[in-house]
């Protein structure tokens, strides 16, 4: 049975017509009145426009702390933190830089209460990432390498193998408890704690020292030399450890540079980390000098200065680097 109203159309107060009654059902009613709305050619979608927007702009927030939210600063804004920067990479107290694999995941991130730091596990955390970072091993008592996803990973996770050190082993007095040096004690600054290089180049050590380079910061150290002038000279020295780190040392044989397994710790200066570090430190005396059995060490020289003895002259080259005692 279909139910029927009447409704009354209103008019204009201008109007004076008799009004119309209009009978109509109201299922029909509702009906037309949607069909209407969907159909109009002019619809207003500005609502609809505005949350379209709205939607559109708001960032996709991804949580990349393993514990809590990141830190926000006085005015709500989430702290974006640089891990180079001394003060706690500009984090609060209570907080780490979580470094991540964009600036939106280097945040501030919160610390439990009473959180050690260095004495968490390593963890490699969630993500599609692959990067290089640094974790302290208590156990070993130095930092060692681990790959990191790039989300949910704790506070044991630095980008250097320096800054791990600085932070876990150096403020702890670890590196104290390591010599490396095959001999003597490490050589020491002025604050009397052992002096760290960079590479067997390095100007940090003093003279009679050479840069040690060990499996990491722990073993890195300058270590007194053999007592040879020339470092070439001397026979390939495997050193003691259990780690497996690929060198190369200079065999005065064959004149070459070849590549030998080092052990992490108490071999001789006869030992570089790349074969370009041996190549240009044992063998551009083959490029200046004619190859000549006489010649016992290698020697470099000046204008200026008697380095080469009776037996030797030097040749004079473009730099102090191709100024190197000849045999003649």
């Amino acid at each position: 049975m279909t139910t029927t109203t009447t409704i009354t159309a209103p008019t204009p107060s201008t109007t004076t017509a008799t009004p119309k009654i209009i009978h109509m059902e109201i299922m029909p009613l509702i009906s037309s009145i949607i069909l209407e709305e969907l159909s109009s050619s002019s619809p207003d979608t500005t609502a609809a426009k505005q949350f379209t927007s709205k939607k559109e702009k708001l960032p996709k927030t991804i949580n990349p702390c393993l514990n809590g939210r990141p830190i926000k600063n006085v005015n709500g804004m989430i702290i974006v933190c640089n891990p180079n920067m001394k003060s706690n990479g500009g984090c609060p107290d209570n907080s780490w830089c979580h470094v991540g694999m964009t600036y939106k995941s280097t945040v501030c991130c919160p610390m439990l209460e009473n959180e050690k730091r260095c004495e968490q596990p390593m963890m490699t955390g969630i993500g599609v990432g692959a990067e290089t970072r640094w974790y302290f091993n208590k156990a070993m008592k130095c930092c060692l390498q681990f790959i990191y996803k790039g989300l949910r990973g704790n506070a044991n996770n630095f980008i250097t193998l320096s800054k791990c050190m600085e932070t876990c082993a150096i403020d702890n007095g670890y590196e104290k408890e390591l010599n490396p040096c095959k001999y003597g004690e490490p050589a020491k600054g002025f604050d009397q704690k052992p002096l760290k290089c960079g590479s067997p180049n390095s100007m940090t050590c003093p003279k009679g020292f050479f840069c040690h380079i060990g499996a990491s910061w722990a073993e890195t150290a300058c270590c007194e030399r053999s007592g040879l002038a020339d470092p070439c000279s001397l026979p390939m020295d495997k050193g003691e450890g259990n780690m497996q780190l690929q060198r190369y040392y200079y065999d005065d044989n064959s004149k070459q540079c070849k590549q030998f397994i080092y052990r992490g710790m108490k071999g001789n200066e006869n030992s570089f980390n790349t074969y370009e570090e041996c190549k240009q430190t044992c063998m551009r005396w083959d490029l200046v000098c004619e190859i000549s059995p006489k010649v016992s060490e290698h020697r470099s020289c000046s204008a200026n200065r008697r380095e080469c003895g009776n037996e030797q002259w030097c040749h004079i080259g473009t730099s102090p680097y191709s100024s190197l005692c000849c045999a003649g």
